[in-house]
């Protein structure tokens, strides 16, 4: 039982027991999918506490003080529970990263003793990376007129700290944190000099790596404002999960570094399991993978060891600027990142237009044999689906079952599912995450 004293009015936690809502999410996923799959579905279970590696609360100023809020239940308010306009005052939370707990009230009384920080605060955000935290504060006034607060503020708490109001913002420390992907399922051992590296420092210039040879620790940087998956314990089953299943796509385990490849324009994509009929004697014998929505590169730089090369799409500034100093920090040499939509991508591949972006890319040698995507809630659109649709094998992570599963329909037209998987990324809630591997029907994808 998850035993918070806020259960029944905070919004943010539908379900009290952990069994009892994962036997839940699993029952009706099984029967959403049910017309697509009908194997063994693996399911991935979260920790039960402090699992959160992010969060967000309101803050809340009334004639008792200040406080966090959240926002409340429908039916929750009860007598001697702090609640107007529809939100809950708070002093805990059961879920977040036990760091964040600790930190909470003394962020909050630190906030309360200060009249200049507390005016106009109404938000804060906390970010967990694997040695560092980050504080966003949110106000309704210039944050400028608050700089020199936050930065003694900063210095008390030992942790960044941004300061925000509309147009502006104010950074002490940093606003990128980082964080140790441990990932297992891929053959790293013939990559670099393996070494037990647990404990030291993050170090730029260091790749650690696991004894074991399937498993890697991969050093990730990325933005607060940008996209993070809000379960740490459970993204590293995802990104191991995808590694594990796509080995062998591209036709091998290990690092690929830089290919050469075939001219293989519109569908002329090579199977995983074998060369294609155009390919020279010289060129790689690896397929390569394409990923949209790539952001700072979660699942690109581990996948990319399983391919020849890695093609993939983003249109966050801050995420291509992150995604590129991933891929150096963990020595992958295989991984071009194109800031441009995905439709533009798809524009760049059927030869409709050029791009400034793409100079110098010759997308002609890309021959790919797998497909990894990851959209937002609102799912795939029409066009990514009819280009993947021709590449023989498809991984797919979803946030929303609904628009998987209108997403499969259009593609178990080539494709059938192969292998399907079950994430509580979103514990105690009625959210899931969903992995799915695809399959093309036919081996000829023209």
């Amino acid at each position: 039982m998850l035993k918070c004293s806020h259960f029944g009015q905070c919004a943010s936690c539908e379900f009290e027991s952990y069994d009892e809502q994962l036997l839940h999410k699993v029952s009706a996923v099984k029967g959403l999918f049910a017309p697509f799959f009908c194997g063994e579905f693996e399911v991935f279970a979260s920790k039960k506490s402090g699992f959160r590696s992010r969060a967000e609360f309101r803050i809340w100023h009334d004639e008792t003080g200040t406080h966090y809020a959240m926002s409340m239940r429908a039916g929750g308010e009860v007598a001697g529970v702090k609640g107007k306009k529809g939100f809950v005052c708070i002093d805990e939370c059961k879920i977040v990263d036990e760091r964040i707990s600790r930190l909470m009230p003394v962020l909050m009384s630190e906030v309360r003793a200060d009249a200049n920080l507390r005016e106009k605060l109404f938000g804060v955000e906390f970010f967990t990376g694997t040695d560092e935290m980050l504080v966003v504060l949110l106000y309704h006034k210039d944050v400028e007129g608050v700089r020199e607060a936050l930065g003694v503020l900063a210095s008390r708490l030992g942790v960044k700290l941004v300061g925000r109001s509309r147009g502006k913002k104010v950074i002490f420390g940093g606003e990128n944190l980082r964080v140790r992907l441990r990932v297992e399922g891929g053959d790293f051992g013939g990559a670099f000099g393996a070494g037990d590296l647990r404990g030291e420092p993050f170090c730029a210039d260091s790749v650690r790596e696991n004894v074991r040879e399937n498993m890697r620790e991969f050093e990730m940087q990325f933005s607060a404002e940008a996209f993070s998956q809000p379960n740490g314990f459970m993204n590293e089953k995802m990104v191991s999960w995808a590694v594990k299943n796509a080995r062998g796509f591209g036709g091998f385990g290990g690092f690929g570094g830089v290919r050469e490849a075939t001219n293989l324009r519109e569908t002329k994509f090579a199977c995983g399991e074998s060369v294609s009929e155009n390919a020279s004697e010289n060129a790689s014998e690896k397929g390569d993978l394409i990923e949209f929505y790539c952001g700072h590169g979660n699942f690109s730089i581990p996948l990319s060891f399983c391919f020849g090369r890695v093609f993939a799409n983003e249109i966050s500034k801050d995420s291509v600027k992150n995604a590129l100093l991933n891929a150096a920090k963990n020595g992958v040499e295989n991984l071009f990142v194109a800031r441009m939509s995905s439709e533009e991508v798809i524009c760049a591949f059927r030869g409709e237009r050029e791009f400034h972006r793409l100079r110098g890319v010759r997308l002609d040698d890309y021959k790919f044999a797998c497909a990894f995507l990851d959209p937002p809630r609102a799912g795939c659109d029409s066009s990514v689906l009819a280009f993947v649709s021709r590449i023989p094998r498809i991984i797919y992570i979803s946030c929303n079952p609904l628009t998987l599963r209108r997403d499969l329909a259009v593609l178990c037209q080539t494709h059938e599912v192969e292998k399907f998987a079950i994430f509580d990324q979103f514990a105690y809630t009625k959210h899931v995450e969903c992995g799915v591997v695809l399959r093309a029907k036919s081996g000829d994808m023209s």
